[in-house]
């Protein structure tokens, strides 16, 4: 078989540029819970594009033979699995969202893949390091402008007018409401977040960064100032803000990885000198004492932590049941959430997206062979990464990549932008420059660990494995923006490790059928999610933006309805809509028959796993049925405070709700539902899962007091 011509520097720099963007850009997108706002849909599209770049430059040999190992194959079954877990669990869940992870699944899936065939040597792999080790410096600097600047201001406002804050937040809590109480506790909390929706969640990223920033070796002579001491000017903002975080799970990866690091260059000397041990506790303490001293930290983060563990094991053992039930195929991404309040405990604290354990949270959404793949893949990375490397340690001339990486990482702010605003969380003026000032500070002091040619193997596994046990105990491995730091951790291990065979060429007519697969996938996603999501999600955020009348209000969301037939966020708030107007005016004809249309619409396209749906229809039904008084508004109301208490079981206040709807309807179950509901409210310790005071009154005035704790 003849080889495939040499890659031409222009052409594999430009693609490895455009990679280097998205995987640069991703997590300055939130990930977390933007799944039905399609937050990651441009980055699919984009991979895919990508891809489709890559694979008729391949059939028209403009890039080189395809490397791929056993490994590569295990991974990317790993991802099709997920893939096609969650887009056959999308019909029975919740569709749109359980699609667009679907979508998540692909483009982490080629991120690996093209990574793996582009970097052609160890001092590019430092290069797109270092481009992330800015990016987690960035990410750290929105981070202390938060602590220092916005969340001062913001409790600051919230004590000046509270009810004005609480408005703008689109919560309504009275006055000595749990609801009100909870919304006070986040708002006391100092955790900054960055460009993430959970602390952790940045506190993941960081880790994993400052990891390898300290295990990568660097051989470069110190002859500068920016040599010897960069990589420390680097670390510090990391390190500060990850205590910042108080992510207990972090925190001890870090503790784990930093002692084994130390051990192992303690056993070889000249690995080690006493001064920069010195300097390391010097610090270390230094930070720790800042920390307290301003309130970054405090004795709960230690105090606190067995209660917290207490929690994950609560929500573990909810994972298990889970897990039981669907032990092969899981449950797909996107549904975990609405499944868990089947299983959650009453005692647990609260309703939880996933399980803060990688291995039961891949297992729970994709099954045990999924389960299974990814352990093999781990294991396969380690043994990896442990053999020397095979790859140059020194460009030559043409393979000369970095200034390509340089320029994709100033794109990617620039992709992000596009990205966050699409899904109505904007990168301001102030984030953007945050981001270019301490990301290319943080690259030009990383100049000297950028060239040096010291194996990069080992640090790689550090980071991993320093990501996977803060993993353990906490959510991420489902999130791209935490996720994509591990597998791009993979891929670079991988092609930098010796291959088990040599690069193949690829006949041009299977890569030209290989680009058109991935050119009618993106064009599918393009269509199917991003377009009707972009669009829906504008109209919805028409209707929320200003008060427009009742007739423009319906005429936007019927638009954002035909606009994602999957979304039932427009029949929601058109079913409140219809209500509404039927309370404003309860003579005028066809506003209840509307209302009816409208939830029977928004239950058909919500999950029906979703109690929170049900529990909010029932709510709805109720309120029609009050205003009108037709039996047929008590018996829907009935029925969906049942779906409410079957998919959440364990919870006071949907007991309640179901015990007095059923009262009203003169049904006898109702005392027996009353009598769950004041004992799931005895056993929760959790103020926010009480029965507040409306609740207890209603059932006290049916004849059900609450009774007496034995």
């Amino acid at each position: 078989m003849k080889p495939s011509p040499k890659p031409q520097p222009p052409l594999a720099g430009l693609l490895l540029a455009c990679a280097t963007a998205l995987v640069v850009a991703r997590p300055l997108v939130p990930s977390e819970m933007s799944a039905a706002r399609g937050g990651g849909q441009l980055f699919v599209v984009s991979w895919l594009l990508l891809g489709t770049v890559w694979a008729a430059c391949l059939a028209l040999g403009r890039v080189g033979a395809v490397r791929l190992r056993l490994i590569d194959l295990l991974v990317l079954a790993l991802f099709g699995i997920q893939a096609a877990v969650a887009v056959a669990c999308a019909a029975e869940g919740a569709t749109r969202p359980a699609l667009n992870l679907a979508g998540e699944q692909i483009a982490l899936a080629l991120s690996y893949f093209l990574l793996r065939q582009l970097i052609p040597s160890m001092s590019t792999a430092r290069a797109l390091l270092a481009a992330m080790i800015a990016l987690a410096v960035a990410e750290a600097a929105l981070g202390l402008y938060q602590y220092a600047v916005t969340m001062p201001a913001t409790r600051a406002a919230y004590r000046a007018q509270p009810e004005l804050s609480l408005r703008e937040a689109g919560i309504d809590a009275p006055p000595g409401s749990a609801q009100r109480a909870l919304f006070e506790q986040r708002l006391a909390s100092t955790e900054p977040l960055a460009r993430f929706e959970l602390t952790n969640s940045l506190a993941g990223l960081l880790l994993v960064w400052l990891v390898v920033l300290a295990a990568a070796r660097a051989d470069v002579p110190a002859v500068s100032f920016v040599a010897r001491w960069g990589p420390w000017l680097v670390g510090l903002p990391l390190g500060v803000v990850l205590l910042l975080t108080k992510s207990r799970s972090a925190l001890v990866a870090w503790a784990v990885v930093l002692g084994v690091l130390a051990l192992r260059r303690f056993a070889h000397r000249g690995w080690i000198s006493w001064p920069r041990v010195l300097l390391a506790v010097v610090v270390l303490t230094a930070a720790v004492a800042g920390a307290l001293a301003t309130g970054g930290l405090d004795r709960e983060v230690l105090t606190e932590a067995p209660k917290s563990l207490g929690y994950r094991l609560q929500y573990w053992q909810a994972t298990g049941q889970m897990i039981r039930q669907s032990p092969w195929w899981g449950v797909g991404y996107g549904n975990f959430a609405d499944q868990y309040t089947r299983f959650k405990l009453p005692e647990a604290s609260e309703e939880i997206a996933d399980p803060h354990n990688f291995v039961l949270e891949t297992w729970a959404n994709s099954g045990m062979f999924a389960g299974v793949l990814l352990a093999v893949v781990l294991v396969g990375f380690f043994r990896s990464g442990v053999q020397p490397s095979s790859v140059p340690t020194k460009p030559s001339g043409n393979d000369q990549l970095e200034h390509w990486i340089a320029a994709g990482a100033v794109a990617a702010p620039i992709v992000a932008l596009a990205a966050s605003i699409l899904i109505g969380v904007p990168l301001t003026a102030i984030d953007l420059l945050l981001v270019y000032l301490a990301g290319g500070g943080a690259w030009l002091l990383l100049i000297g660990w950028r060239r040096s040619m010291a194996p990069l193997g080992g640090a790689m596994l550090y980071g991993a494995a320093a990501l996977l046990i803060n993993l353990l105990a906490a959510g991420g491995i489902g999130f791209p923006s935490v996720a994509g730091s591990l597998w791009l951790l993979v891929a670079l291990t991988v092609a930098i490790a010796p291959p088990a065979s040599a690069a193949a060429a690829v006949q041009p007519l299977r890569a030209a059928v290989a680009a058109v697969c991935l050119l009618a996938a993106m064009l599918l996603v393009y269509s199917g999610s991003f377009l009707p999501v972009i669009a829906c999600q504008a109209r919805l955020e028409s209707v929320s933006a200003m008060p427009n009348p009742p007739d423009e209000q319906r005429a936007l969301l019927l638009e954002a309805a035909a606009a994602d037939p999957l979304a039932p966020e427009p029949w929601s708030n058109l079913a409140q809509l219809e209500l509404e107007s039927a309370r404003q005016d309860p003579e005028r004809p066809g506003d209840l028959e509307s209302f009816r249309e409208a939830t029977a619409a928004w239950l058909a396209h919500a999950s029906p796993a979703s109690s929170a749906a049900w529990l909010h229809a029932g709510d709805l039904y109720l309120a029609a049925f009050h205003l009108q008084g037709k039996p047929v508004d008590l018996d829907a109301a009935v029925q969906a405070y049942r779906r409410a208490v079957e998919t959440y079981p364990h919870h006071a206040v949907r007991r309640a709700k179901l015990a007095l709807a059923l009262a009203e309807a003169k049904y006898p179950q109702s005392a027996a539902e009353a009598q769950q509901a004041w004992r799931l409210d005895q056993l929760t310790p959790h103020a926010d899962q009480k029965l507040p005071e409306e609740l207890r009154a209603a059932l006290e005035r049916q004849g059900w007091p609450e009774p007496r704790a034995n």
